[in-house]
């Protein structure tokens, strides 16, 4: 797993100290819907004063993820976001968040992003990331809808 390569590269005290963690810290968290069918695996949440949670997704990819599209947009029902890396990890983290803030009420901070994880420098890249709340409801309503569609065939 990505996070623990960092925790046992010794990497990760400085990281704490570097980015000002203020809140309860969880690492590689499951987080469910059973009525939506989603899960997932949250790779860093801090939550704040019980209120407040923030995302943080390590990757750990090559080239640092970036919003590239190359004129691409991504299908129906989200087909007014760009077909890029970052759009995708943004709307991953968007899953969780929503998951968390509906399932145990949160508000959702202003701090969640991506670490990307550079090991041939020995660095890292702390890359913000928006909470896309409205292409998650679509996201999930359009899956919903779908699957009431969907008949078996035997």
């Amino acid at each position: 797993m990505k996070l623990n390569i960092l925790l046992k590269n010794r990497r990760f005290e400085n990281f704490v100290k570097e980015f000002k963690f203020q809140g309860d810290i969880y690492i590689e968290k499951k987080v469910f819907s059973d009525e939506i069918g989603l899960c997932g695996t949250v790779d860093f949440t801090e939550i704040i004063d019980n209120k407040i949670v923030n995302i943080k997704d390590f990757k750990t990819n090559e080239k640092m993820p970036n919003d590239y599209s190359f004129g691409r947009r991504m299908n129906y029902p989200l087909e007014n976001l760009w077909d890029s890396n970052l759009t995708k990890y943004s709307l991953q983290i968007s899953i969780y968040l929503y998951l968390l803030s509906e399932k145990f009420n949160l508000k959702i901070g202003d701090d969640n992003c991506l670490f990307w994880i550079n090991y041939k420098k020995q660095e890292v890249k702390k890359i913000p990331v928006q909470y896309m709340k409205t292409e998650v409801i679509n996201m999930i309503s359009h899956y919903i809808s779908e699957k009431s569609d969907f008949e078996w065939d035997f």
